[in-house]
């Protein structure tokens, strides 16, 4: 499935959402919501969403931040892991997507951890699990389209390829040589 990246730009459009991938319990359906045109707003940008799960997915906001996405936005719901490691692992993985993408990641838990995560993936705001308030933090938006959101994850096969035919190589250099792998004296 597609999902559009949600964009605060004065209405001029109808967006809609949609999950990328489906995880354990987690909604099928479709979200969509119109903006109104707002004569106050003071800034356009554009962020990709996702709910629970879709953020451990390597390579789930690429499509997003090729469209143009600012930022990455978490929103989770981690009480049903209890007082258990669960809500800091979901954190630690979706703490990856702000790496891979080089974007902010905004997180809100309304019983996780909630935290504000930086480029490069570390969390410089947060809530403690099941902590009632609120962060603020200033972030920074960007259009930098990095190489792994480019390219996805097509690098790993390449490089599996290229290492097969250099081993294949080798080993047919070695047969044309008459390296047969024998010492001398061994029959």
């Amino acid at each position: 499935m597609a999902k559009a990246a949600a964009s605060r730009n004065g209405g001029s459009r109808a967006e809609r959402r949609a999950n990328l991938r489906c995880a354990p319990y987690q909604s099928v359906r479709a979200i969509s919501s119109r903006h109104k045109h707002d004569s106050r707003a003071r800034f356009t940008t554009s962020f990709a969403p996702s709910i629970c799960f879709e953020a451990i997915w390597p390579g789930a906001y690429n499509q997003l931040v090729r469209a143009g996405a600012e930022f990455l936005v978490n929103i989770t719901d981690d009480g049903w892991f209890g007082d258990t490691a669960g809500p800091y692992e979901h954190l630690n993985a979706a703490r990856l997507r702000a790496v891979e993408t080089r974007r902010w990641l905004v997180r809100a838990s309304n019983s996780g951890v909630s935290a504000f995560v930086d480029p490069t993936g570390e969390i410089v705001g947060s809530l403690r699990l099941g902590a009632v308030g609120m962060v603020r933090q200033r972030i920074t938006t960007s259009h930098a389209v990095p190489l792994y959101v480019r390219w996805g994850n097509w690098p790993v096969p390449l490089c599996a390829l290229v290492t097969v035919v250099c081993f294949a190589g080798a080993l047919l250099r070695k047969r044309a040589l008459g390296i047969d792998g024998e010492k001398d004296g061994d029959a």
